[in-house]
């Protein structure tokens, strides 16, 4: 990673007057605490991070690049189910789903993306 360049860790949820709470299965913390966590965790290795949050369609995204593609043992759920439609396969969005999605995951993924 390039001196002086943060780390931008995205998190990306669907615009609505009440985001979605998204708790880790391994800490039980929502995602904003853990992202919290591992801009701390990188920031005492001496890696700037920064955290964004976006509305559109959800993704967490580290510098731009799907965070499941860095760390390819997590896959978000995506079904006819998927949490922003009425149930129906006619109706489904296919939107990612990151219910439960463990923190570990999360900071190997963001370790990996820092070049640790």
């Amino acid at each position: 990673m390039t001196e002086n360049v943060p780390l931008v860790i995205t998190w990306r949820r669907p615009e609505s007057p009440m985001p979605p709470a998204v708790l880790c299965s391994d800490t039980g913390r929502p995602l904003t605490e853990a992202f919290a966590g591992i801009t701390a965790m990188l920031e005492a290795q001496d890696v700037a991070c920064r955290i964004v949050e976006e509305d559109g369609p959800m993704a967490i995204l580290l510098d731009g690049i799907p965070f499941e593609e860095i760390v390819p043992i997590y896959v978000p759920k995506t079904c006819s189910l998927c949490g922003s439609c009425d149930g129906s396969e006619a109706e489904c969005t296919g939107q990612r789903r990151y219910e439960g999605i463990p923190e570990s995951v999360l900071r190997l993924a963001a370790r990996r993306a820092a070049g640790l």
